[in-house]
C-alpha cells in the first residue's frame, strides 16, 4: 500500500480547522506542529521539542532518589564504593539497585546526579570526601562531584553534598564513593547518607 502525503506548498501551512472554521491544527511548511485551543494543546512542536508547552503538559520524570539504610565502614584512608542497602524513595524504571549502590540508566544522556554523605564523630583537620563516579573508574575525567570537607571540632557530625552533570551511555553507571581518614574505621550515618539522578535530556 502506497503512502498517502498531503504536503503544503512553498511558504504555506497544512491547517486542520474546527467547525467552526478556526484553525485546531496547524502543520507549516518547515514541519512544526501548532495546536490550539485549551484541550490537549502540546504547543509547537520542532524536532520532537514541545517549544511553549502550556500548563497541564507534564513529562514523566526519570531516574531515582535512595537513602543510606544499613551501615557502610569506610576504612581509613581507603576510597570506598556505597554498596551497602539503600532504601529507595523513589526508582522510575528500576534502574538503580538497592544492594550495589548503582544506577545504570540504559538510556543514554545527560544526568543530574548528586549525593548527601554525613560521619560522626570526624577532629580537628580530618577529612570527608565523597564523590560520584561513572564506572568506577578512578581518573579526572570519570570523577564528578567532588566534595571534600575538612572537619574543626572534635566529635561532632558533618557532611559533604554536592551534584554535577554527567554524560551516561546505556550501558555505563554511577556509584557514589568516600573516604575519610580520622584514624579508625567509621560508618556513614544511615538515613541522611542519601543519593539521587535526574535524566535532563540528550545532547
Amino acid at each position: 500500500m502506497a503512502n498517502l502525503i498531503i504536503k503544503p506548498t512553498s511558504g504555506g501551512s497544512l491547517i486542520l480547522q474546527d467547525e467552526g472554521g478556526t484553525a485546531a491544527h496547524t502543520i507549516d511548511a518547515s514541519g512544526n506542529h501548532t495546536l490550539s485551543g485549551t484541550t490537549n494543546n502540546l504547543g509547537t512542536v520542532t524536532g520532537g521539542i514541545i517549544d511553549n508547552a502550556p500548563a497541564g503538559v507534564t513529562t514523566k520524570c526519570f531516574g531515582f532518589s535512595a537513602y543510606l539504610s544499613s551501615g557502610m565502614t569506610l576504612n581509613n584512608g581507603t576510597w570506598t564504593e556505597v554498596s551497602a542497602t539503600w532504601t529507595e524513595r523513589w526508582d522510575t524504571d528500576s534502574k538503580f539497585n538497592a544492594t550495589n549502590g548503582r544506577f545504570t540508566p540504559t538510556v543514554q544522556g545527560i544526568y543530574l546526579c548528586g549525593f548527601t554523605a554525613e560521619i560522626d564523630e570526624p577532629d580537628d583537620n580530618e577529612l570527608l570526601i565523597a564523590t560520584v563516579r561513572k564506572n568506577g573508574t578512578i581518573d579526572a575525567a570519570n570523577t564528578y562531584a567532588y566534595n571534600a570537607v575538612r572537619f574543626s571540632n572534635t566529635n561532632g557530625t558533618a557532611g559533604a553534598t554536592s551534584s554535577s552533570l554527567i554524560q551516561l551511555d546505556t550501558d555505563d553507571y554511577v556509584s557514589m564513593w568516600a573516604y575519610q581518614n580520622g584514624g579508625g574505621n567509621d560508618p556513614l550515618n544511615v538515613n541522611s547518607t542519601e543519593f539521587w539522578a535526574i535524566y535532563q535530556g540528550q545532547v
